[in-house]
C-alpha cells in the first residue's frame, strides 16, 4: 500500500513558469507551454513560495523523504513511465522530443530553469518541464535524488545543449503529446498541470 498522501488539488499552490527564449535555449517560446512547479504531496513542508531573493522554494525546513517506488506507481497510473532515479546534470540542457516529470524523493537541491529562474526543491515537490525548457542543477545535498518520468510511449529523450538543428520544429510538432492528465492527480482540469496546460 502506498504511503503517499496527496493534498487536495484545490489547496495546492503552484508556480506557472513561462520563460521566453534565452540565447540558444528555446524554453517556453516554441510550444507556448510553461513549466509547472508545485507541492502536491503531504509531508513536512508547505506549498511553494517565493524567497526574498526571488528564488522559488517550498520552505526552509527539511521535508520528510518519500518512497520512490510509491511515486513510480502513482505516475504509472497516470500515463507516465518512470525511467530513472538520480539527480540532475550540472549543465544547461533540454529535451526537444519529450516532456519530463521530476519528483524529488530525498535530499534538497537548487535547480535553474530557462537559464534565468532558480528553484529550491525537496521531497513533496513536483516539476513538469515541457520539451524545450532548459534546466540544470546548481547545487544539491549529497543524497539528492528524484524520480524522472516521461509520457508512456514517448520517444527516447534526447539531450540538447543549444543550437541543435531541427529542435524547434520537433518541439512545435510535439505539442502536449503524452500529457493527457495531470501526472500526479490523474485529472484533466482543476489541477496545477490541468489548469496551466489547458488539459
Amino acid at each position: 500500500m502506498s504511503s503517499l498522501r496527496l493534498l487536495s488539488p484545490s489547496s495546492v499552490k503552484s508556480h506557472v513558469l513561462n520563460i521566453p527564449t534565452k540565447g540558444a535555449f528555446p524554453n517556453s517560446s516554441p510550444s507556448g507551454l510553461p513549466a509547472v512547479f508545485y507541492h502536491p504531496f503531504e509531508n513536512s513542508t508547505d506549498a511553494p513560495g517565493t524567497q526574498a531573493d526571488g528564488a522559488l522554494a517550498t520552505t526552509e525546513s527539511q521535508a520528510s523523504p518519500l518512497d520512490p517506488s510509491d511515486i513510480e506507481q502513482l505516475v504509472s497510473k497516470n500515463g507516465f513511465e518512470p525511467s530513472w532515479r538520480y539527480g540532475m546534470f550540472p549543465f544547461d540542457h533540454y529535451h526537444s522530443n519529450v516532456h519530463e516529470l521530476l519528483i524529488p524523493y530525498k535530499g534538497t537541491a537548487t535547480l535553474m530553469l530557462g537559464t534565468t529562474t532558480t528553484l529550491s526543491v525537496q521531497p513533496g515537490d513536483a516539476l513538469l518541464l515541457p520539451a524545450s525548457m532548459a534546466h540544470r542543477c546548481v547545487e544539491s545535498s549529497s543524497d539528492y535524488s528524484m524520480v524522472g518520468s516521461y509520457p508512456r510511449g514517448a520517444s527516447q529523450w534526447d539531450t540538447c545543449r543549444g543550437g541543435e538543428q531541427g529542435a524547434e520544429e520537433r518541439i512545435r510538432s510535439l505539442g502536449k503529446t503524452g500529457v493527457e492528465v495531470d501526472p500526479v492527480y490523474g485529472q484533466k482540469g482543476e489541477t496545477p498541470v490541468g489548469d496551466a496546460w489547458g488539459l
